[in-house]
């Protein structure tokens, strides 16, 4: 899937949300990302061997879920990263402040 691709299906499928609703939990370790904390919280949430990630216009892909947290630990902060499994039925949000939230459909 293209960048674009990636952004078009989590436009028409990852479902709206409201910050204030969320479970929130930090993936920060003093002041920087712990990649060990975000590959954790992936590994819980999604059953799938591969997840669709959002963090941009220009940079969205499908990739192995064991790739997941050292893509997320190079763009935390630049933006909300948005996660979904293929089918569509678990989602995760990272915060632009480091903070993590997932849930089901």
């Amino acid at each position: 899937m293209t960048p674009q691709q990636v952004r078009q299906v989590m436009l028409e499928r990852f479902p709206t949300f409201h910050f204030t609703e969320l479970q929130w939990s930090s993936i920060y370790v003093d002041r920087r990302p712990d990649q060990r904390l975000i590959a954790a919280a992936v590994a819980a949430h999604f059953d799938s061997p591969a997840v669709i990630m959002d963090i941009n216009r220009r940079m969205g892909r499908y990739l192995p879920i064991d790739e997941a947290a050292e893509v997320v630990c190079d763009y935390v902060g630049s933006g909300n990263i948005r996660i979904a499994d293929p089918t569509f039925k678990a989602f995760m949000v990272i915060a632009s402040a480091g903070m993590v939230a997932s849930w089901r459909a």
